[in-house]
């Protein structure tokens, strides 16, 4: 957690204060998976559990071949969720900042990996 980057310094140190992911309480955020399904000739679903701010649920992380880069050893994978919602990982956040930021109560994650086959 202490590498977000919004490109905003002040807006970072802000996100990783107490106020909002506590950064120095919860430094990771993790996910440990437990099964994995094909979906699709290039698609599958990794169902597994999401440990945020001290929290754990499980989720289904979406993945998809995006395509084959210019070396034949590495692709590309775009992996989505549906909706999370921040309060079941106990991510609420003071009524000030609730009220004046305009924070979704709905977040989802999307992760673009480029992946090398191991030899």
């Amino acid at each position: 957690m202490s590498s977000i980057d919004t490109g905003i310094k002040k807006r970072d140190d802000h996100l990783r204060s107490e106020e909002f992911f506590n950064v120095a309480k919860y430094p990771a955020i993790t996910f440990k998976s437990r099964s994995v399904k094909q979906t699709g000739p290039q698609s599958g679903d990794i169902v597994g559990d999401l440990t945020m701010h001290g929290v754990t649920k499980p989720i289904t992380l979406h993945v998809a071949l995006i395509g084959a880069m210019n070396d034949t050893n590495r692709t590309r994978w775009n992996v989505t969720t549906e909706p999370l919602k921040r309060r079941d990982f106990g991510l609420m956040f003071s009524k000030t900042a609730e009220t004046v930021s305009g924070i979704s109560q709905e977040v989802a994650i999307r992760i673009e990996i480029e992946a090398v086959r191991a030899q």
